[in-house]
């Protein structure tokens, strides 16, 4: 679907299995986007852990199944506000089929995929004993599939630093450093002989409080201080994620970060982006190089940036994705 509706890049969260498979999904535990519970064989499986961030979480988690047991689930929509008609109609994919969908798309798009939890996966007995690391499993699967120089329509991201410079030991590719919160200017500083970008929450950009935009941050002028590109996350249509400075229109919201400006949006509506686009760069570009991680000059044209403003539609939460 966000290739249909126009992606540069699709993202996924990648979560590994019991037998060390790589699979798409937002978190590890697995009852809030999916019918794992409906399924009585694998109710036993059930386990606690504790995680860092997280806290105590009792859940059916990806770990403790095998990848044909995962292929036994349905994915489903975790938001009642948005459309249930999809749910249970598709198994969870696997991180290679989802390159597969960004392969066959007919068009450059690349992939994006986010290391999930990596600290917690690496401690675990099933890498331990297997001598290996997330990181080592996502860069093998990537690397086979051809996605390992800077230039590859790749890049990957992940909430931690200590998985960012395990990663930069291992692949060529562009990294992303994902932040939450502030981010004091040396931290970036430190962090741009690594990495490509960062990718920050738009309200860390541009704060809201009581539904009302306040002053920008300077986290994006930091950013590009130090020659980091900065994706913005997450871009949402429903009217309560946005603030009432935008009139409840998505278009005002994107207008306002491209002025500031970012270098590329995580959406949950690519559809509605890349109208915004084709509105603010209506002039067709002649040609259509290969969708660039590293810096292209161009247009926008049709969905594809051309130029290092790039769309990534945030596929993690739907129960259709890569369907």
């Amino acid at each position: 679907m966000g290739i249909k509706d126009g992606a540069d890049y699709i993202e996924c969260d990648v979560c590994v299995t019991k037998d060390l498979k790589l699979i798409c999904r937002h978190e590890s535990w697995l009852n809030e986007t999916s019918n794992v519970w409906e399924n009585i064989t694998l109710r036993s499986k059930q386990n606690t852990y504790n995680i860092s961030g997280y806290g105590v979480i009792t859940d059916i988690f990806s770990v403790d199944l095998t990848l044909d047991e995962i292929k036994t689930i349905g994915v489903r929509q975790r938001y009642s506000f948005r459309d249930p008609n999809y749910n249970d109609l598709y198994p969870i994919p696997t991180l290679e089929e989802y390159i597969a969908v960004a392969k066959s798309a007919g068009r450059p798009v690349g992939i994006y995929p986010e290391i999930k939890q990596p600290e917690w996966v690496n401690s675990l007995d099933i890498l331990r004993n297997a001598n290996t690391t997330f990181e080592d499993l996502l860069v093998e699967v990537l690397h086979k599939n051809g996605y390992r120089e800077q230039n590859s329509p790749c890049y990957v991201q992940s909430f931690s630093e200590a998985s960012i410079r395990s990663l930069a030991t291992k692949t060529k590719l562009p990294l992303v450093m994902l932040y939450e919160d502030s981010v004091p200017e040396a931290k970036l500083k430190n962090l741009s002989s690594i990495c490509y970008g960062v990718g920050q929450w738009k309200n860390m950009i541009i704060p809201i409080r009581d539904g009302y935009l306040q002053s920008t941050t300077d986290f994006v002028a930091n950013a590009h201080k130090y020659n980091l590109k900065v994706h913005a996350y997450t871009f949402r249509n429903e009217d309560r994620y946005l603030a009432w400075n935008y009139s409840k229109d998505p278009f005002n919201e994107y207008e306002t970060f491209l002025n500031i400006p970012v270098d590329g949006y995580f959406t949950d509506f690519p559809a509605t982006l890349k109208k915004f686009l084709d509105m603010e760069y209506p002039t067709p570009a002649a040609t259509s190089p290969p969708c660039p991680a590293s810096d292209a000059s161009g247009l926008y044209m049709s969905g594809i940036s051309l130029f290092p403003l790039v769309f990534i539609a945030l596929l993690s939460y739907m129960a259709f994705e890569y369907a």
